[in-house]
């Protein structure tokens, strides 16, 4: 958990000492020195006391003085504090569960993705690389989140964090919405957050593929996204259909093919519910009574296959990347969380 300190000695001292005493994600940080975080806070436009909420599990109070500490040692500018501010918000709201994400064995980690006004603002990147290794300030936000959950809330690996095998998502993992390249509605206003400032989402991220297809047919593609988020391989429950969300990130090239389908994207996400489905026999043998219960429950006919999503909500369609490929990606998430989208508010 973070305390004051007062540290002399050269940078390489200084980085010595907080990393000996657990003050990092592995990786150097910007010493967050006085001026520093005075200048975070003063961008954020609130005291430093206020308080976002408690970050599990060591339920600390996440203030706004605490999250301009680690956005300066995630190397963030001032200017995209409003965005770190937002982002944490979205993570404390009840329907993430952070708790779930802090202490499940699953490589969960949010990712954090921005909409409207506040992309530029930020400097958060929308199109080519976005999701990293280099794009604008996109690593330092989803970095300062993540050292919020580990240095605030106490979330070390090994520790609170029993992640099996961890994943770069647990480092840092944001992008902007390619919103000019995107043939819908930006993904913030659809979800009823269309504030002046932007918007910001954090999603439960579990583990994410790429779904890649060269044809320049719209049918052709429609039947590659839709059966391409059919991963079998992520299901945890004890039973299907999964009530989370599945996430689908869709390269402009890929966007504009699939909306000459589908102009209206909730048709869509319906296409993906009726598609993306399993065989019985796919479902590990001890799990196929319950499942079946549920499918009865849900009032979903068993014989057009297991769906791995319990509606046609769970699916989350946003359009990011540059113009170059015909990739996409396709995102499990945190069972028992759910993605939350707020409003950013200029410091």
């Amino acid at each position: 958990m973070l305390r004051r300190a007062e540290l002399t000695g050269s940078y390489a001292d200084v980085l010595l000492w907080l990393h000996e005493n657990g003050w990092t994600d592995g990786l150097p940080v910007v010493p967050p020195t006085s001026d520093l975080v005075d200048a975070m806070v003063a961008a954020s436009g609130s005291v430093p006391a206020h308080c976002l909420g408690s970050m599990p599990p060591l339920w600390a109070d996440v203030t706004i003085e605490k999250l301009a500490v680690v956005a300066v040692m995630a190397g963030c500018a001032p200017e995209a504090f409003p965005v770190v501010i937002a982002a944490a918000t979205a993570v404390l709201a009840p329907e993430f569960r952070v708790a779930s994400v802090q202490s499940s064995t699953s490589p969960a980690a949010p990712l954090i993705v921005v909409n409207g006004a506040a992309r530029g603002a930020a400097g958060i990147e929308s199109g080519t690389g976005c999701l990293g290794p280099g794009a604008g300030s996109n690593v330092a936000v989803g970095r300062a989140v993540r050292l919020a959950m580990q240095l605030i809330g106490g979330g070390h690996p090994g520790e609170a964090d029993p992640a099996t095998l961890g994943s770069p998502a647990k480092i840092a993992m944001c992008c902007g919405e390619n919103e000019e390249a995107s043939p819908w509605p930006s993904f913030a206003s659809r979800r009823g957050v269309d504030a002046a400032a932007g918007a910001v989402t954090a999603f439960p991220i579990t583990g994410m593929w790429q779904i890649s297809d060269p044809s320049a047919a719209p049918d052709e593609v429609v039947h590659h996204i839709l059966h391409g988020m059919i991963s079998p391989g992520h299901c945890a429950l004890p039973l299907l259909p999964e009530p989370s969300d599945q996430v689908v990130i869709l390269s402009p090239p890929i966007a504009q093919l699939v909306a000459a389908r589908f102009p209206d994207i909730d048709d869509f996400r319906n296409a993906l519910f009726d598609t993306v489905r399993i065989p019985l026999d796919w479902v590990a043998p001890y799990k196929r009574a319950a499942t079946l219960g549920r499918l009865e429950e849900l009032g979903i006919d068993r014989a057009r296959g297991i769906p791995l999503a319990e509606s046609p909500m769970c699916f989350l369609v946003l359009v990011a990347g540059g113009p170059a490929g015909v990739q996409s990606i396709g995102c499990s998430t945190s069972v028992l969380s759910r993605a939350v989208s707020v409003g950013v508010v200029a410091g």
